[in-house]
Formats: structure tokens, sequence, C-alpha cells
């Protein structure tokens, strides 16, 4: 039995309730960041759906590297937001929310120079939608933090 890129990530996978998050529960008040996510969801999906047709396409390589870029955009978006949280009180939580958007971007990267490699789709489909998961899982937990710790620091 060969141990695959995909078993591996399906050992880590993410809670069941971080991937039903749908875009219409992820508003948190912050025009910039909804907008966002409302567009990193829909974009999302169309990768997930092109990725599930089983082929290697330019179209699919050039839909992951608009989502890195605009998930990157993104990030610093919320990055931003994160330095304004007072270090002392937030210092965890700052902490693991950048490693988590790293960890995202890393993935992602991965997915599209597989992609470009002509490696094995199924795992490149896997790191897809494990890197989705991530996000979600991330926008679920971190970006809810984020915008509690914003209000009740009078940020926004």
């Amino acid at each position: 039995m060969s141990i695959t890129l995909a078993s591996k990530l399906e050992e880590r996978a993410l809670p069941k309730k971080a991937m039903a998050i749908q875009p219409a529960l992820v508003e948190f008040g912050h025009a910039i960041i909804d907008h966002q996510h409302q567009n990193i969801f829909s974009l999302g999906a169309e990768i997930e759906a092109l990725s599930r047709r089983n082929r290697r396409s330019k179209q699919l390589i050039r839909h992951l590297y608009e989502y890195w870029c605009i998930i990157g955009d993104h990030f610093t978006t919320e990055e931003v937001l994160l330095l304004e949280l007072p270090k002392t009180r937030y210092e965890q939580q700052i902490s693991s929310h950048i490693v988590m958007h790293n960890d995202i971007l890393m993935l992602i990267n991965q997915a599209i120079s597989h992609l470009e490699d002509g490696l094995d789709l199924v795992d490149i489909r896997q790191i897809i939608l494990y890197a989705f998961n991530g996000f979600r899982y991330n926008t679920a937990l971190y970006d809810a933090q984020l915008a509690f710790a914003l209000r009740d620091e009078k940020i926004i």
C-alpha cells in the first residue's frame, strides 16, 4: 500500500464544520474584508469545479494564480488590521493568524508549481481542497476573532 500526498492530507483534514462554511455566513462588518471574502469564495468555487474535470489546463493554473494573488492581497489587508490591535493583549492571536495565512499561500503556490510540473492531478486536487478548507477555517475562526477584537478595541 503506497502512501500518497492525498492520504497524508486526509489525515490532517480540517473539521467538517469548517468545510461547510458558505460566503453568506462570513460577513463581519468590515466592508473591504467582507467583499474580499465573497470574491475569494466565488473564485474558489470556480477552481474547485475546474479541478474536478480531471484534466490539467492553463485556465486552472491562471485561476489558481489569480486566487493566490487575491488571497495575498486579502491577507495583507487583514494583517494591517491585526497590527492595529494591542500586541500585548493579542500577540498569540496575531501570530497564529499570520502563520495560517502563510500556510495557505504556500499550499496554493505548491499546487501551481505541481500543475506546471505535470504532477498527478489527484494529488494536486487534494492540495487545492486542503488549502481552500484552510481558508474556510481561517475565516470561521481567525477572522471572526479578528472582527470581535477590532470591535472590542473600537477600531471598527
